[in-house]
């Protein structure tokens, strides 16, 4: 289906070629005349659904098919436009970097007290002077620096209230719970996922310091959630080994995801991670994506600030798509996050989600209570030996990539460079967040001031 905006000029161009009923035509039009963009973005929404309907009455594909060609890709294509304008026009304000790391580390801090009655105390043996809630809000910062809003400061409020309800333990140690050649498994003892997947590094790197190992599998349990793959990977490749991550990730009581003709969500966003090292000036290189189109804490950033998401990212609960995400949270019977790919090839992103779901469960020994009630991630990863002649050819590899021709003559956007540049200016500076996420992160600073 071919996507594009439209003009009232196109749209009547359109309507002489393949008439359509008056009031569905009149409903058109009405489209530009709304007051502003969420106005249309709304109409435009219902006058798409009331397209589709139509179309779906029509007895003969002929006519269904000049439709949709006319109109069903004009209209989507307005949908993008619009929420994409939405989508940057958000209010952001800077913040010094530090400041916010400080900010969402004291309110895990103050979470912890309220919860537990005394300040805390490190448990867990963090390479660094950190202990595990100010070492989780600098993920959560660097995160938000390098452009990820859906990992970044806002996981701070989802995490005090993780804590309230017990779901994350401060106080839990990540154990080492069995050794064997060539693998080690930890059990994290419900704390801050971040922290879980770092000593799980740990551990596995301090295996592989002697050399002769050749690999080790690394797997967890009983971690919530971890945040971005590419901050697992990175205490491996920044010591020249290649490293790979996989998680089952589901979110407290439900799960987002589903595969394609499905009309209940049974899995997570489950995403993996890649770090491939190749130890030169420009940087190591990180690949990572979730198996759905877009990630649930996307959805809810954009939830949080009004803000729509791309159309068909998300469904509801009746398999119609939509930009709305508050779909995903509210009461009753709930939206679904669609698996990553195209209307012909979905059944592979929900193929490499069921994929990770249930390799991970085999792989991490999940209990019959972890499958039937999510509650944060288990964790499977690896880490490689490389050689420095391959840690060469992998530089070259890379260097050829960047300077490949494109259509558009701009340099090809390889993955991690453009957070490793936004992380660069956001320490000197400040931070970008959404206002209104900000506001949201003080305003619990100061509720667990008063409590």
């Amino acid at each position: 289906m071919r996507v594009q905006e439209f003009t009232q000029a196109d749209l009547e161009a359109r309507l002489s070629a393949g008439p359509l009923p008056g009031n569905l035509a009149n409903a058109m039009r009405s489209i530009h005349t709304c007051g502003d963009a969420r106005e249309q973005l709304e109409q435009t929404q219902r006058v798409l659904v009331r397209l589709q309907q139509y179309i779906e009455g029509l007895r003969t594909a002929t006519k269904a098919n000049l439709c949709r060609d006319l109109y069903e890709g004009m209209l989507i294509g307005h949908i993008q436009a619009i929420s994409s304008t939405l989508r940057a026009q958000v209010p952001r304000v800077t913040v010094p970097y530090m400041e916010a790391r400080d900010l969402v580390a004291d309110i895990l801090y103050r979470g912890i007290r309220h919860k537990t009655g005394s300040p805390h105390r490190k448990v867990n043996d963090l390479w660094g002077d950190e202990d595990e809630p100010l070492f989780t809000a600098g993920k959560l910062t660097r995160t938000q620096a390098q452009g990820k809003d859906s990992h970044g400061s806002i996981r701070g409020l989802r995490y005090d209230e993780a804590i309230r309800t017990g779901a994350i333990n401060p106080a839990g140690r990540v154990e080492v719970t069995s050794k064997k050649k060539g693998a080690l498994g930890v059990d994290g003892g419900k704390q801050f996922g971040q922290v879980v997947a770092q000593m799980l590094m740990q551990n596995g790197l301090e295996r592989m310091k002697d050399g002769g190992q050749g690999a080790i599998i690394l797997i967890a349990r009983n971690a919530n959630h971890a945040g971005r793959a590419q901050h697992i990977v990175e205490p491996a490749v920044e010591k020249g080994f290649a490293c790979h991550v996989a998680m089952n990730v589901t979110e407290p009581g439900h799960r987002t995801a589903l595969e394609p003709d499905g009309t209940e969500a049974f899995i997570g966003t489950n995403p993996h991670g890649y770090g491939i090292p190749t130890m030169d000036e420009t940087g190591n290189l990180y690949c990572e994506g979730a198996t759905t189109e877009t990630t649930e804490g996307n959805c809810k950033v954009s939830s949080d600030n009004g803000l729509p998401v791309p159309y068909g990212f998300v469904h509801t609960h009746d398999r119609r798509p939509t930009t709305d995400p508050g779909v995903l949270y509210r009461s009753g019977k709930k939206g679904f996050v669609l698996p990553h790919g195209s209307d012909y090839s979905r059944y592979k992103g929900g193929m490499f989600g069921i994929g990770v779901e249930l390799f991970v469960d085999a792989a991490s020994g999940a209990t019959e209570h972890e499958v039937l009630v999510p509650a944060g991630n288990n964790i499977f990863a690896t880490i490689c030996e490389v050689g420095k002649e391959t840690h060469q050819l992998l530089s070259q590899r890379v260097a050829a990539m960047a300077n490949s021709p494109t259509v558009s003559h701009e340099p090809v956007r390889l993955p991690s460079r453009q957070g490793k540049r936004k992380l660069e200016e956001a320490r000197q500076s400040g931070v970008t967040i959404a206002e209104k996420t900000w506001n949201m992160l003080l305003k619990r600073q100061q509720e667990l001031r008063r409590e």
